[in-house]
């Protein structure tokens, strides 16, 4: 958002917990609990209570899955913006992993010509 526009805004807040490396984030956002679960009144971020946000910071780790239901938003992209690992299914992840392919630790036997060294292969 532009400084300066109209939705411009620099908020400092509270027990904020970062979901994706984008910058979302479920932090406090005191000034909207009478709209929470209502109406959309955020820029992006889950805003809770203070006393909400504090529990969440204390009791979430890092892989902890964030699921926002009943929102009329579209839904996160899984890759593209940052979202990352946690937003695709186990399946896809693998299926784009070395996962389940064959790995060897050892280079096929070469051998050197006679009194020689054997060349590196690049």
């Amino acid at each position: 958002i532009a400084a300066g526009s109209q939705e411009s805004y620099d908020l400092d807040v509270e027990w904020a917990t970062r979901v994706t490396w984008s910058g979302e984030y479920v932090h406090a956002a005191p000034w909207s609990v009478g709209s929470q679960g209502v109406e959309n009144v955020s820029h992006g971020c889950t805003g809770m209570s203070t006393e909400n946000a504090h529990w969440f910071y204390q009791n979430t780790r890092v892989g902890d899955l964030v699921t926002v239901v009943n929102s009329r938003g579209k839904s996160m992209e899984p890759f593209g913006n940052g979202f990352g690992d946690w937003n695709i299914g186990w399946g896809e992840w693998v299926g784009h992993s070395a996962l389940g392919q064959p790995v060897s630790t050892t280079t096929p036997a070469t051998r050197a010509p006679a009194g020689g060294m054997i060349a590196p292969q690049l």
